[in-house]
């Protein structure tokens, strides 16, 4: 378990994690190259932050190069921000100036804002708060800059995921049981909310996110498909295939953001300054029955329809949108239905013509399958043969199985057509 000493440490070590101008320049590039994920995770972080921030004072805790409040300066909000690192402000004034933004930049620690109380409309923080152990200690510093009504918005690991995908209880103490280097809060839902209605403030929305984005964390949903490189080889595209990426963030918006934060590593946080523990109170009790129904079963859409207030048949037209000329976005629900097998139709997800579809490609990667662990098995089936097939010490058999392959699907079985024979 970490000591105090310890966890000051870990704050410390984090806090000037970012003051080495080299690093700041590392990262000021990665927030705008198109590589892996990183624009997905962008998009739907700025996204939500657009979404939920509210009034026209905006304060950006750890400010960095001001990915999520310079759009909102953009826009005509006032935007202050604060960093521990000088670096990391002059970077962020360099891009602002490029844009002919003017922002109030100060340097300053999370944990103690040199703002009057009640100054600013909207806290927002993007990826500060999961480097930090003392989250409850920093809560009532960022509402006390806030005025009544306003909201805080910042994003935090699950640990209600970490313990589905784990499948066992995982203390905070476990958590901080690693390298500073390696440290990420992660916080369960009952505990955040808790700490809410001890600070007077009132639940907005729990925004589950990144479901697809790996980044240490599981998808409680896909299961052992995370665990296949030619899962994070083919999701690679997303960073070069527009409508790939344009279906990933769907899926994203559409159904992972109406789930519960269990089911993906990291979810954003808005929070509202007014004192209403009924709420939070309901807010867990139906956050907890989705957590029921997902655990029971992950992918019942039905019950997840229920519980979100999605429309299944609106979802459906939705989704055969998507689909309709797009060959990417096929192969990734074509994946996401295969890790899905046995909990998830493709009658309850698709239109009946797409469910056929599906249907049809899930029959012939089955029969493929069988076929190919048939030919397999001829050559080994006894010593004999095996030794038969056996060539100045070359086995012939697994050679020989690709073409035995072919005859079958193409000769006896007739499942293809146009194939030489």
């Amino acid at each position: 378990m970490m000591t105090t000493d310890n966890t000051r440490s870990l704050i410390d070590w984090k806090t000037r994690a970012w003051q080495d101008p080299a690093m700041v320049a590392w990262y000021s590039g990665r927030m705008t190259e198109n590589t892996g994920t990183d624009q997905l995770k962008n998009r739907l972080e700025i996204d939500l932050c657009t979404q939920y921030a509210c009034g026209d004072r905006i304060l950006d805790v750890g400010i960095g190069t001001g990915r999520a409040s310079l759009p909102l300066a953009a826009s005509g909000k006032t935007v202050a921000g604060i960093d521990s690192s000088q670096a990391m402000l002059d970077e962020c004034a360099r891009l602002a100036s490029a844009q002919g933004l003017q922002l109030d930049l100060r340097r300053a620690d999370v944990e103690r804002l040199p703002f009057a109380d009640a100054d600013f409309d909207t806290l927002l923080s993007l990826n500060v708060l999961v480097h930090f152990p003392h989250w409850l200690q920093i809560l009532p510093e960022w509402a006390r800059v806030i005025r009544p009504g306003g909201r805080l918005i910042f994003d935090v690991h699950s640990l209600d995921n970490m313990r589905a995908a784990l499948g066992r209880e995982v203390s905070e103490d476990e958590l901080k049981d690693v390298a500073s280097g390696n440290y990420m809060l992660r916080v369960a839902t009952e505990d955040l909310l808790a700490a809410c209605t001890e600070q007077g403030l009132a639940l907005v929305a729990l925004v589950p996110y990144g479901a697809f984005l790996g980044g240490g964390n599981r998808n409680y949903l896909l299961g052992e498909l995370e665990d296949r490189f030619y899962w994070r080889r083919f999701f690679s595209w997303v960073a070069k295939d527009k409508a790939l990426f344009d279906f990933a963030l769907f899926l994203e918006q559409r159904l992972v953001s109406r789930l519960s934060p269990m089911v993906s590593g990291r979810f954003m946080v808005v929070l509202e300054k007014r004192v209403d523990s009924a709420h939070n109170a309901a807010c867990l009790e139906s956050i907890r029955r989705m957590d029921e129904q997902l655990r029971q079963n992950p992918l019942n859409l039905q019950a997840i329809a229920t519980l979100a207030g999605v429309s299944l048949p609106e979802l459906r037209h939705e989704l055969a949108a998507q689909l309709d000329g797009a060959l990417r976005p096929r192969r990734l629900l074509e994946l996401l239905m295969t890790a899905a097998t046995g909990r998830l139709s493709p009658r309850e997800l698709l239109t009946t013509d797409w469910a056929r579809r599906f249907e049809n490609i899930a029959a012939r990667r089955t029969q493929d399958r069988r076929v190919a662990d048939l030919a397999a098995s001829i050559y080994t089936a006894t010593p004999a043969v095996s030794a038969a097939l056996v060539s100045e010490g070359v086995a012939l058999g697994e050679g020989m199985e690709y073409f035995l392959v072919e005859k079958i699907l193409t000769r006896a079985l007739r499942s293809f057509t146009g194939v030489r024979s």
